[in-house]
């Protein structure tokens, strides 16, 4: 899992941020970890030598939707000696993804799978040097679910977005919830309505709404059921781009490349 509640300081951490608190802290803290939406009792795994990031794990109650995500997975057996992969522990970066396609828009599930394994049978020794350092990889759909999981309230975390670093609470903005900055970033927030396929709508006074390129919306839509009332009720959205303001005063940010939103289809069918 990616995300977890800890009920000591009702504070939801995500994985990363959590791996960053001072070591004390930590071991006491995580005795009062729990899964976010069916409470039961949960773990936290640091990240190990062999390439795997920060989780959660969870015993979970009844039948919890956060499940999948704490499952484990045996790996394949091995004997070689190999060398150690520390993740960096504070930084992520995107990786860009169509989510409007089918091969890669089939499961639209909260977390990242099974990055949660708590049990495998990898024999490798992990023992030459150097270590080798990687950078773990979010998608917008990633950040989106744990934006809307209160896990990124208060992150330390730092994102790579085109080859630059940047704090990540420094370009993550809530449409909902603020004065829209001139700045390039993460917008997310609720989608209520659409206008001739090309306009997506934040609300009722349209203090942001989301331009589609002509190409994109064709992707968009040739994927998504265009149905009136799909967006009633909210729909999840995220984007990376430049907010712009048109001269009868409208502030847009316009999606020219599909990579750069996210529509969480699961809310949107759910008419």
């Amino acid at each position: 899992m990616d995300t977890a509640l800890c009920t000591f300081n009702n504070t939801r951490y995500n994985s990363y941020d959590f791996n960053l608190l001072p070591e004390p802290e930590k071991l006491f803290l995580r005795q009062h970890l729990k899964c976010i939406e069916c409470k039961g009792k949960a773990s936290f795994r640091k990240a190990s030598t062999d390439n795997k990031p920060p989780c959660f794990a969870a015993t979970h109650i009844g039948k919890c939707s956060k499940e999948s995500s704490s499952k484990s997975v045996s790996s394949s057996p091995g004997k070689n000696k190999v060398s150690k992969i520390i993740v960096n522990p504070n930084e992520i970066k995107l990786k860009k993804t169509n989510f409007f396609t089918a091969s890669s828009s089939v499961t639209q599930t909260q977390g990242t799978g099974n990055v949660g394994a708590t049990k495998g049978h990898n024999k490798n020794s992990f023992t030459l040097d150097p270590a080798k350092k990687t950078t773990k990889s979010k998608t917008l759909r990633n950040i989106l679910n744990q934006h809307l999981e209160g896990a990124l309230n208060n992150t330390k975390l730092n994102i790579t977005v085109n080859n630059k670093s940047f704090p990540l609470k420094d370009i993550l903005f809530d449409w909902d919830k603020m004065i829209i900055h001139n700045i390039s970033g993460f917008y997310c927030g609720y989608i209520r309505n659409s206008n001739k396929r090309i306009w997506l709508n934040t609300n009722s006074n349209n203090n942001l709404s989301i331009l589609l390129d002509d190409t994109v919306a064709d992707i968009i839509w040739s994927d998504l059921p265009y149905k009136s009332g799909s967006w009633d009720n909210g729909v999840p959205v995220i984007v990376y781009g430049t907010p712009r303001v048109s001269p009868n005063g409208k502030t847009f940010i316009k999606i020219f490349d599909i990579e750069n939103i996210y529509i969480s289809k699961k809310h949107y069918k759910k008419i």
